[in-house]
C-alpha cells in the first residue's frame, strides 16, 4: 500500500508543471521562515502580526489597460495555486507546519503579491473539559491555509475587530 502511494505522489510530481514547482519552493522557503519566526516570537505578537489589515505598498504606478475580470481571474488563480502549494508542502516538509505557521506563511506571500487575507482563530470543544484552537487564513473568499475550519467557533476575525460597539464602517 506504501509503495502505490510513493508511485501515485511520484506520477503527480512528474506531472506538475513549472509554476507549480515554483510555487512550491516559493512556499516551502514560506513556511520555513514562518517556522522560525514561530519559535522566535510570541503567539500575541504572531496573531497582532496577522491582524494587521495595513496593505503593503508595492509600487507607485496605477496598472492600466488591464481587463478587470482577467485580473482577477489571475488573482483567484494565484490564490488557488498558493492554497494547493500550501497544503501540498505542509504535508511533506520535515518541520511542523501547523495552521498558524501555514498562516503565517500563506500571509507573507500574499502581502508580497499585493493582496491582504483576512487571519482567523476559533475554538471548539474537544472533550469535557478541554478546548482547541485552530487558525485560518482566508483571500478572496478562498480558504488559503488552516484547513477545515467549520468545527470552531470565531474568537479573531475580520468581522470581530469593531466589538466597541460601533459597528464597522461600509457594513451591508
Amino acid at each position: 500500500m506504501a509503495g502505490a502511494t510513493f508511485a501515485h505522489k511520484l506520477r503527480k510530481a512528474a506531472n506538475l508543471q513549472w509554476p507549480d514547482w515554483l510555487e512550491l519552493a516559493v512556499v516551502a522557503k514560506a513556511l520555513l521562515e514562518a517556522r522560525v519566526v514561530f519559535a522566535r516570537q510570541s503567539a500575541k505578537s504572531l496573531i497582532a502580526r496577522l491582524q494587521d489589515q495595513t496593505p503593503l505598498e508595492l509600487c507607485d504606478f496605477e496598472l492600466v489597460d488591464v481587463d478587470t475580470r482577467a485580473r482577477d481571474q489571475d488573482v483567484e488563480a494565484g490564490i488557488l495555486r498558493l492554497k494547493w502549494a500550501i497544503s501540498a508542502a505542509g504535508a511533506v516538509l520535515p518541520w511542523r507546519t501547523d495552521c498558524l505557521i501555514q498562516c503565517l506563511a500563506a500571509d507573507n506571500v500574499l502581502r508580497g503579491r499585493g493582496l491582504t487575507p483576512d487571519f482567523y482563530l476559533g475554538v471548539t470543544k474537544h472533550t469535557s473539559s478541554n478546548f482547541r484552537a485552530h487558525a485560518w487564513l482566508r483571500c478572496g473568499g478562498i480558504s488559503v491555509a488552516g484547513g477545515d475550519s467549520s468545527d470552531f467557533k470565531v474568537l479573531i476575525g475580520p468581522d470581530l475587530r469593531h466589538q466597541s460597539g460601533t459597528p464597522p464602517e461600509n457594513t451591508r
